[in-house]
């Protein structure tokens, strides 16, 4: 077997063990101990942090959510428009323009996909392109 059809199969194989160990989803519609009927909410004082505001990105930081079941994401928004479905409690937003003003939110979604009922905000301002001077220093 040569080796092209040999590292194939192996992938092929990798895949298919990957995809049949990665449905670690719970049944949350029908009774029993997985039933989510509450969305996900946030911790009293839960704040969307902005950290590392560039030019074009801002590094962005939450604590988690909590929900009668589990917490499987959170949807971000900028300027009240969707954007991002992210995993974790962190996400380095980029493509932004310099000098501009954002509007920022992040909303938790349960694994029912119910969205939870406020959203953490933060406005942030991008910083200005900044021109040097091409002469020598003085």
């Amino acid at each position: 077997m040569s080796r092209a059809i040999l590292v194939m199969a192996l992938a092929a194989g990798l895949a298919l063990a990957a995809s049949a160990c990665s449905d670690t989803s719970v049944d949350s519609s029908g009774p029993g101990p997985y039933r989510d009927e509450v969305p996900p909410e946030w911790s009293p004082g839960a704040t969307l942090v902005a950290q590392d505001v560039g030019r074009t990105h801002v590094a962005l930081q939450w604590p988690a959510a909590t929900d009668d079941v589990a917490v499987a994401r959170y949807r971000l928004f900028v300027n009240g428009k969707p954007t991002k479905l992210v995993e974790g409690t962190s996400h380095l937003l980029t493509l932004l323009q310099p000098d501009t003003t954002y509007e920022v939110m992040v909303q938790a979604i349960d694994v029912a996909d119910r969205a939870s009922s406020n959203a953490l905000a933060v406005a942030i301002h991008t910083r200005p392109v900044t021109r040097r001077g091409h002469g020598r220093a003085r």
